[in-house]
């Protein structure tokens, strides 16, 4: 099972604060959840950050073909532990058992991209 992402909770909050005080009916109001890259004015204009890379949509994408192809890695001796958005718009994170370059390698020309950020570590189950 894919790890709980936290920092997709940020994303989506994010996204529903830039929609706060869309009152036109039809007409939906400019954020990741609809497609597009955050903008920094929609969050808060003291905000000095770049806008997103990626919209939410097309991270959560490029999650669901990673989260498919996990027996696909498997059978290649690179075991999936987590898969999810990054909270900054720039790719998505994959935990792998071994984190190692060429993991991200490996990912990065299969789908055919470098946002995908590797990190080392093992998904544990409560109780279990």
């Amino acid at each position: 099972m894919v790890g709980v992402r936290w920092g997709v909770l940020a994303v989506v909050a994010a996204g529903l604060l830039a929609g706060c005080g869309a009152e036109t009916a039809g007409e939906a109001p400019p954020g990741i959840l609809y497609g597009s890259p955050i903008e920094p004015t929609q969050i808060d204009p003291g905000y000095y950050g770049t806008p997103g890379r990626m919209t939410l949509v097309e991270m959560e994408a490029l999650s669901a073909r990673v989260t498919a192809d996990i027996p696909y890695w498997a059978r290649r001796g690179i075991v999936i532990g987590s898969v999810g958005p990054m909270p900054d718009g720039s790719g998505i994170s994959v935990m792998t058992t071994d984190g190692s370059v060429s993991d991200r390698e490996n990912l990065m020309k299969r789908y055919a991209t470098d946002a995908i950020a590797i990190s080392a570590g093992t998904v544990s189950t409560a109780g279990g």
